[in-house]
């Protein structure tokens, strides 16, 4: 699946693309992968031409439903295959959200965490009613996002707080908007936004 898990289901194909790096055919290559740690998926290619480079979809496809981080752990094998460095792909790592595609939106986290989710180094991001002398209120009902709901957040700390996916396709000019309250060390800590349309590259 791609990086940036925007919508994933049920029965969703998985895919990796292996490429015949000898000069000669290679039979019955065995392609394997694994979701969570999992059960280990096994399928068979039955060869590869010389130099041949090949779209693999296994039939057997990963429920990735929930909305929780999924890491894939990929590796093929061959008889005669004496060079394994390039014959895995491990911990791809993903997440998966919900794709808002109804405006406008709101969301208070009142109900839950909304799906938003967090990353980082170090990260102190709670869910939760605030209870910090400068933190002591949500904007909107009783809960928020807050980096420790009762504490500082951590020495060197470099923390994301991660959306759910929006789907702007029928908007002409989309707006964010967001209550935001700080108390940060002055030139030494930041806070800031991103954005990204491919869950790889972000964009301050």
């Amino acid at each position: 699946p791609l990086k940036d898990g925007c919508g994933l289901v049920a029965n969703y194909p998985v895919s990796i693309t292996v490429k015949n790096y000898s000069n000669a055919v290679v039979n019955n290559i065995q392609v394997n992968y694994r979701l969570n740690s999992g059960t280990i998926v096994t399928e068979n290619i039955p060869s590869l031409q010389p130099n041949e480079l090949l779209n693999y979809t296994f039939t057997a496809r990963a429920d990735l439903a929930a909305y929780i981080d999924y890491v894939f752990d990929c590796w093929i094998s061959a008889a005669g295959d004496n060079y394994k460095s390039n014959d895995s792909i491990l911990n791809y790592s993903l997440h998966n959200s919900p794709v808002i595609s109804s405006y406008p939106y709101l969301e208070s986290f009142e109900s839950g965490d909304g799906n938003w989710y967090t990353k980082g180094f170090n990260s102190s991001w709670e869910w939760g009613v605030p209870l910090k002398d400068s933190i002591n209120k949500a904007a909107n009902g009783n809960n928020a996002w807050v980096t420790s709901l009762s504490d500082n957040y951590k020495n060197n700390e470099i923390s994301y707080l991660y959306s759910p996916c929006f789907n702007l396709s029928g908007l002409v000019q989309p707006v964010l908007s967001f209550s935001h309250i700080f108390e940060v060390e002055l030139d030494y800590d930041y806070t800031w936004v991103e954005y990204s349309t491919d869950g790889k590259r972000w964009n301050k």
